[in-house]
């Protein structure tokens, strides 16, 4: 099975080290505690994928070791789409929808820009 979950902007996905707390992964094993043994790694238990700290969204929790591996191939294969929706302040001149498809840094394969 697995777990969705709204992170906060401002709140980190998983800990740095084994002390850490606040993070939206300590939140998950909180409530699921076979969250924590789901994943390849005890840091990022079922951590399907992650979001930058200053980033809210939706975040997807494996709580077995068959989802979490599903999950991990659906995203390795691009068979996970991903929505990005930006809340801006301001007046805005032109097209309402604004199309920008991200890129992968041939140099940099885990960074898109």
């Amino acid at each position: 099975g697995f777990v969705v979950v709204n992170k906060p902007a401002g709140v980190p996905v998983l800990p740095m080290t084994w002390a850490e707390r606040g993070c939206v992964l300590n939140a998950v094993v909180a409530r699921f505690p076979e969250a924590a043994q789901a994943g390849h790694d005890r840091l990022e238990g079922g951590s399907v994928h992650r979001l930058d700290t200053p980033t809210s969204g939706a975040l997807v929790y494996a709580l077995d070791k068959q989802t979490y591996n599903d999950f991990r191939e659906a995203f390795r294969n691009s068979r996970v789409t991903k929505l990005y929706l930006a809340v801006v302040h301001g007046h805005f001149t032109g097209e309402r929808l604004q199309k920008i498809y991200l890129k992968t840094i041939a140099h940099r394969p885990a960074y898109v820009e």
